[in-house]
């Protein structure tokens, strides 16, 4: 349901969704370009939108949509610590997120009701695009 590939850590790509069979796959990596996969946190939760930051590959930004529910991010690549984010302003949930290549946290969120900007790791939504 969500993927993405590292522009800075040749090699990475993290998803998350859920298989034919049920249930969730949680945030899986792979570091050999998807030829194996590994849970590294976050089991039983299925993921919509999902954002590898390019100037920190250890960034990512993640819509959880069943199990812990919410928008979160990471610092340490998705290993253990998630932090849900407050998204002060957003008036819809997010179906894309995009993290810029500006500064560590800088990142777009595209809704229903439109695109918008933080510079706060999507705490507090600063500009509507």
């Amino acid at each position: 349901m969500a993927m993405d590939i590292s522009r800075s850590a040749l090699g990475r790509i993290t998803a998350g969704g859920h298989p034919e069979s049920g249930g969730n796959l949680g945030f899986i990596t792979s570091e050999d370009n998807g030829k194996t996969f590994k849970t590294l946190s976050m089991q039983d939760v299925d993921f919509h939108a999902m954002s590898i930051s390019p100037v920190n590959p250890d960034i990512i930004y993640v819509n959880a949509t069943s199990g812990e529910q919410g928008l979160f991010f990471t610092t340490d690549g998705g290993h253990r610590e998630w932090e849900k984010m407050v998204a002060n302003g957003l008036p819809d949930v997010p179906f894309h997120l995009e993290a810029l290549p500006h500064t560590e946290g800088s990142a777009l969120a595209l809704t229903a009701g439109g695109a918008f900007r933080s510079d706060d790791s999507l705490n507090q939504v600063q500009t509507e695009c």
